[in-house]
């Protein structure tokens, strides 16, 4: 009987720190997609502006942020 506790008990352990896991690693994969989705937007914001432009041609269209 104690022992069917225990394992009771150890179950629901394993299946709380999977669960655990689990919402970390959403979060986690959130976190990635928006700092790629930001980065590609600051890219292309960066890119478009005057000064950039101006700079690409000094360059002769080698960009220096790559």
């Amino acid at each position: 009987m104690k022992s069917d506790v225990k394992s009771a008990r150890a179950s629901r352990r394993r299946f709380s720190l999977t669960e655990t896991l689990a919402s970390q690693c959403a979060v986690i994969n959130t976190l990635d997609s928006a700092i790629h989705r930001s980065r590609k937007v600051f890219q292309r914001e960066v890119h478009s502006s005057p000064s950039h432009r101006l700079e690409r041609t000094l360059r002769g269209s080698r960009c220096a942020c790559a």
